[in-house]
C-alpha cells in the first residue's frame, strides 16, 4: 500500500513537472497565456488556466509587453476594429434600455460637466464651441427658418416664457456683477449721450 502510494506521488510530480516545463518552453516563445493553456492541453495534459499562469508568472515571463502589442495588431485589422464597434455598440443599446444604467450615467455625466464648469479655461472653450456652433446652424436658412417657427410655438407657452424671462434675469445679474462687462455697458452709454449731444 506504502509502495502504491509512493509511486502515485512520484508519478503526479513528473507529471507536475512534465507539464510546468512545457508551460515555460510555450509561453517563452508564445506569450499567450490562453494559447499556451490550450496547446498543453491538447498535447501535454489536463491543467486549468489559473496554473498556466502562475507558473509564466513565478517563470518570470512578462506577458503585459506581448498582450500590447497583440492588441495593437488586432485594432490595426479594420475587420478586427469594425466586430469590436459592432459588439460595443450593441451592448451600449442594451446597457442603455436599462433604466437603471441610464440614470445613473446620467447622473455622473452632471457630476463631470459640474466639475468641468468649474475650471475657467474649460468653461471658456465650451461657450466658445458653443457659439460656433450656434452662429454655424444660424447660419443655414433652413434651420434658421425651423428655428423661428419653434420658438414662436415655445414662447406661447406662458410656462416656457417665464421660465425663459427668469433665466434672461438671472444671466443680466451675472453679466452685471463683472466689472469688465460693466465697465464695457457704461462706456457704451455715455458713447451713445455723447453722439446724440454732437447732432445739429
Amino acid at each position: 500500500m506504502t509502495v502504491l502510494s509512493s509511486t502515485a506521488t512520484e508519478l503526479r510530480t513528473v507529471i507536475s513537472a512534465k507539464i510546468r516545463i512545457a508551460i515555460i518552453k510555450r509561453a517563452t516563445v508564445n506569450p499567450n497565456a490562453k494559447q499556451v493553456c490550450e496547446e498543453i492541453n491538447n498535447e501535454v495534459g489536463r491543467v486549468s488556466y489559473h496554473t498556466v499562469l502562475k507558473v509564466i508568472k513565478e517563470a518570470g515571463v512578462d506577458l503585459t509587453e506581448a498582450a500590447s502589442e497583440r492588441m495593437k495588431r488586432l485594432h490595426a485589422d479594420p475587420e478586427f476594429a469594425a466586430r469590436l464597434a459592432a459588439g460595443a455598440s450593441k451592448r451600449m443599446k442594451r446597457l442603455h434600455a436599462d433604466p437603471e444604467f441610464a440614470a445613473r450615467l446620467a447622473a455622473g455625466a452632471r457630476k463631470s460637466l459640474k466639475r468641468l464648469h468649474t475650471d475657467p479655461e474649460f468653461a471658456a472653450r465650451h461657450a466658445a464651441a458653443a457659439s460656433a456652433r450656434l452662429k454655424r446652424l444660424h447660419a443655414d436658412p433652413e434651420y434658421a427658418s425651423a428655428n423661428s417657427e419653434r420658438m414662436k410655438r415655445r414662447r406661447r407657452d406662458p410656462d416656457f416664457a417665464a421660465r425663459q424671462a427668469e433665466a434672461a434675469r438671472e444671466r443680466m445679474k451675472r453679466q452685471h456683477a463683472d466689472p469688465q462687462f460693466e465697465a464695457k455697458r457704461i462706456a457704451g452709454i455715455r458713447n451713445a449721450k455723447a453722439k446724440r449731444h454732437d447732432r445739429p
